[in-house]
């Protein structure tokens, strides 16, 4: 079972687990490189996964959010 870490959405506190955890900076951008990685493998050297710091709400911290140049899931057109 994951363990909770404090003030980090249950959906990505996994990381005691050695899943990714999403909700930081670091992981986020580890799973971009990861996405990224599979694409390339499956042969889609166009597919682009970066990492934006949205800014923070009133009494928030800043969260990071996973982009990229897919259309609908998939690569972009050649």
């Amino acid at each position: 079972m994951a363990k909770l870490i404090p003030g980090r959405c249950p959906a990505f506190s996994r990381a005691a687990d050695g899943k990714i955890d999403a909700s930081t900076q670091t992981g986020a951008a580890r799973l971009a490189r990861k996405i990224e990685a599979k694409w390339k493998r499956a042969g889609c050297a166009d597919v682009k996964v970066w990492v934006e710091m949205i800014p923070p709400a009133e009494n928030a911290m800043p969260r990071p959010v996973i982009r990229s140049n897919l259309v609908n899931g998939m690569p972009p057109c050649p």
